[in-house]
């Protein structure tokens, strides 16, 4: 078959085969790696990249950083432009899917952190072992707190307040 006689339900076969070969593991990491080209993903065509714009150090734990990551495939449309993030551009979602047991926080790379209260304790669990929690403090702040000692501060609303570290640093 050349390629000029490629039909869309071919290319459509070939790849239902190559995604099922990458979902089922039956290729070596290196070739998933090579499907990786420069910051474009082949298989999806998604186009991540990041930079680091400033950073110097600070009382805080690991100094000052202003980090800025794109995502061809983000539909946030954030306060540096379609598809763009930073560390600092961080939201949380009370009421996650009209629930008031889940919680969602966009990360600092766009990435989705997902928390439960199914026990109803009042501590928001980490889904996928994140081992980090989310509590609301007595002024109905949510407090977020990682396995390496930050905790993230959010407001009722889900804007971010504070960002403190394992030494109390803000």
């Amino acid at each position: 078959m050349s390629i000029k006689n490629l039909t869309i339900q071919n290319i459509h076969f070939v790849w239902i085969i190559l995604f099922s070969c990458f979902t089922i593991g039956l290729f070596s990491n290196q070739s998933v790696q090579a499907a990786q080209v420069a910051n474009i993903n082949i298989i999806n065509g998604n186009n991540y990249e990041q930079a680091i714009d400033v950073a110097f150090s600070s009382p805080f734990q690991n100094g000052f950083t202003f980090k800025r990551h794109y995502n061809s495939q983000s539909t946030i449309d954030s306060t540096i432009g379609f598809g763009w993030s930073h560390n600092y551009d961080m939201v949380l979602t009370p009421n996650f899917m009209n629930s008031s047991y889940l919680l969602k926080i966009k990360g600092m790379s766009g990435r989705g952190y997902y928390f439960g209260d199914y026990d109803l304790d009042g501590t928001f669990d980490s889904y996928f072992q994140d081992n980090s929690t989310i509590i609301q403090d007595g002024g109905n702040n949510y407090i977020w707190t990682r396995e390496d000692g930050t905790v993230y501060k959010f407001n009722d609303t889900g804007v971010l307040l504070s960002i403190t570290d394992k030494n109390s640093n803000i």
